[in-house]
């Protein structure tokens, strides 16, 4: 390989390796600030229905099966899935007993619970008692992009770094080199065309 081939050759992997870290880079940021988001909603649905916990009791429940479609680039796809209602009654902070109904629509797994059973529930006490959930949002989806995202983009920024060093140190050592040529060069000149001075 001549030297115009690696010259093109580096040049062509440098621009690649750039546009890898710039689209990598927005890729990172995108996936970090959604998964993000995410925990910070699910921090907040921590927060405000962990402190009510209850106990409820299943009094009726109902699952009506039907299908369902998802559509997408490839075409659209049919799957089973399960409307379901939960009759249930529980008790709130001031003694009081209030029934309720928590709704699934189009879930693609059944939840099966037992009619009389008790069950662990969370119910929104500082705006409306009758809004009830067996589980509040789960953390970790979010904690999972959010560190998978900053992940990336902190690789690309260490990257980065370790490339502008690169640099850096490369025209350090080219500029002495050259230095060194020029001098070398003006040396053999001088040697060819020796310089007489006459008294």
């Amino acid at each position: 390989m001549d030297t115009d081939t690696q010259i093109l050759s580096h040049q062509l992997w440098d621009v690649f390796y750039k546009i890898f870290l710039v689209f990598s880079l927005i890729a990172g940021i995108i996936v970090g600030s959604y998964g993000l988001s995410l925990y910070l909603k699910a921090k907040q649905d921590e927060h405000l229905f962990r402190p009510w916990q209850t106990i409820c009791t299943l009094l009726d429940y109902e699952a009506v099966k039907h299908d369902c479609k998802s559509c997408g680039e490839d075409g659209c796809i049919v799957y089973t899935c399960y409307n379901q209602v939960y009759q249930i009654i529980y008790e709130i902070f001031n003694g009081t007993f209030v029934n309720s109904t928590i709704v699934f629509n189009d879930k693609q797994t059944q939840r099966i619970m037992k009619v009389g059973e008790n069950y662990t529930c969370y119910y929104d006490e500082p705006h409306d008692v009758t809004f009830v959930k067996w589980e509040y949002e789960d953390q970790r989806t979010g904690l999972i992009l959010l560190c998978v995202g900053y992940g990336i983009v902190g690789i690309d920024l260490f990257l980065i770094m370790v490339s502008i060093t690169y640099q850096l140190l490369r025209k350090c050592w080219t500029k002495p080199t050259i230095l060194l040529s020029k001098i070398s060069f003006v040396r053999r000149r001088s040697d060819q065309n020796p310089i007489f001075i006459e008294f």
